[in-house]
């Protein structure tokens, strides 16, 4: 029987802290080989009993058949290591990829119109494990591929799965962008609470755990957010009056709409210019 083995395409920031992820939880407890040309991995890996470092393909043992291939290069790679991967384990594998904005037209033109694959568009706080991960799968993705793609990125955090490419884009502006806006979001916060007279510290403390606590407790409410917002205002105060400058027809909801929507459009550019 062929035992379990995973193959890893490339290891960068977000392929080697999943990769870190799933070994230190115990979601995948098989051996790993990771490819790419230098040994660059991160801490954590080097020297772990289950990885094992590959310079390229030509020299993966053939001994050793994987039960996914998980491809974690840069989009700009991918149509010079598709071929070679085609080559080595042909389309009946089922292959994971975190490469953004590669529709599955693209992976069908170098793995074959049969292939079994997952698009994943996991976020960065999945390097703490608190990730939100969006999937799709291919009309050919088998029910165990669909399984261990929900196992393996359980252990990063959340986990959807979107019916098309164009809910995927969707996903990937809200969620793979969204930590982005959340930062911007902060930056603006502090530097508005500097303005006001707090020191650079003190303001960076105050928000950060005010925006930590309160994701937190949206988490684990279950309570509308506007539910949870209007416990915060009151008629009158301090919180209601500053809201109405958020809250105005051109304040930050038409904002938001305007960045998805950018986000959105830049998706399909890609999509149309993918080789």
């Amino acid at each position: 029987m062929t035992q379990p083995h995973l193959v890893m395409i490339g290891c960068g920031r977000m392929g080697g802290a999943l990769l870190t992820q799933w070994l230190a939880t115990g979601a995948w407890k098989a051996p790993v080989s990771v490819v790419k040309p230098t040994e660059s991995l991160p801490a954590e890996l080097k020297g772990h009993h289950l990885v094992r470092w590959i310079p390229s393909l030509a020299e993966l043992p053939a001994d050793t058949p994987p039960s996914v291939v998980v491809l974690a290069v840069k989009p700009q790679t991918l149509p010079h290591s598709l071929p070679l991967c085609a080559s080595v384990f042909g389309s009946d594998v089922p292959y994971f990829t975190i490469a953004a904005g590669k529709r599955l037209t693209f992976y069908q033109q170098h793995l074959g119109e049969r292939l079994r694959l997952i698009r994943l568009m996991p976020n960065t706080p999945s390097l703490i494990g608190m990730g939100m991960t969006a999937m799709l799968a291919s009309p050919h993705a088998a029910d165990t591929d669909h399984e261990l793609a929900e196992a393996l990125m359980r252990a990063v955090g959340e986990v959807v799965w979107v019916p098309d490419e164009q809910l995927l884009d969707v996903a990937t502006a809200v969620a793979g962008s969204g930590p982005a806006y959340v930062f911007y979001f902060m930056e603006c916060l502090i530097s508005a609470a500097i303005d006001a007279g707090l020191d650079e510290a003190t303001a960076r403390l105050m928000v950060v755990q005010t925006l930590h606590g309160s994701s937190e407790l949206a988490y684990l409410s279950g309570e509308p957010l506007a539910v949870l917002r209007h416990d915060v205002t009151s008629p009158g105060g301090t919180t209601e009056a500053a809201l109405s400058h958020l809250m105005r027809p051109s304040g930050q909801l038409r904002l938001m709409q305007d960045a998805i929507a950018a986000a959105l459009q830049r998706a399909q550019d890609l999509a149309a210019t993918a080789q």
